[in-house]
């Protein structure tokens, strides 16, 4: 083997299991909204800085991002297509924070129940239990104990500071010829993210969440 091709085999190799013993299988990858798009802007003007999370699943040296999205449904795929799918429209990561439960025994039956749900739509009328989900959704029925879920259930909350609704939730909501469904219980990122229940995992010195 030619020194080019071993030097990138073993940097490969490098990064490949730096990313194994950084992520573990249960961990909660949150995602902060971007200015750029619409969505982004009506959670975090309702609910928070973190407009988003997802289920992270190592398998030997790979990592893959379990989550629901508008474009996907619920869906399983590697670290960087997860990555690629947070970006802006100008090519940007937002801020990626990587938090684990502080008792994650059970986590690859949490996970197990997520992969479950793979092919699931997702949940843009934000309601429970009708077999669609939405990413905080997701995580609160597979992240279960004995039936009861580890994150608490807190009212649905669409309205901004001002006290009225961001243009983008009451286009979704007279889409679907719903009311918009303030203070029927559910979940988001933000409240999913101060949980108790979890502890931040810092970047070790000289990495970061997506190397």
């Amino acid at each position: 083997m030619k020194k080019p091709l071993l030097f990138f085999f073993v940097l490969s190799l490098m990064v490949s299991c730096s990313r194994q013993s950084y992520y573990q299988t249960g961990d909660l990858l949150f995602v902060e909204g971007s200015a750029s798009g619409a969505m982004d802007q009506a959670i975090m003007g309702s609910t928070g800085a973190m407009v988003h999370v997802g289920i992270v699943e190592v398998v030997g040296d790979s990592v893959f991002v379990i989550d629901a999205a508008p474009q996907t449904g619920v869906s399983r795929r590697p670290l960087d297509a997860f990555l690629e799918a947070q970006k802006d429209y100008e090519g940007r990561l937002p801020a990626l924070h990587l938090m684990r439960l502080k008792n994650n025994r059970e986590a690859a039956s949490f996970v197990a129940q997520a992969k479950s749900l793979c092919g699931a739509e997702y949940d843009f009328s934000f309601m429970p239990d009708n077999k669609k989900y939405y990413c905080s959704e997701l995580v609160h029925v597979c992240y279960q104990r004995k039936g009861e879920p580890l994150f608490e259930a807190v009212p649905m909350n669409f309205k901004n500071e001002e006290g009225g609704y961001d243009e983008f939730w009451v286009r979704l909501f007279v889409k679907q010829g719903m009311v918009i469904p303030q203070g029927v219980l559910g979940t988001n990122p933000d409240a999913m993210f101060q949980s108790n229940l979890l502890m931040h995992v810092e970047p070790r010195h000289g990495t970061t969440l997506h190397d």
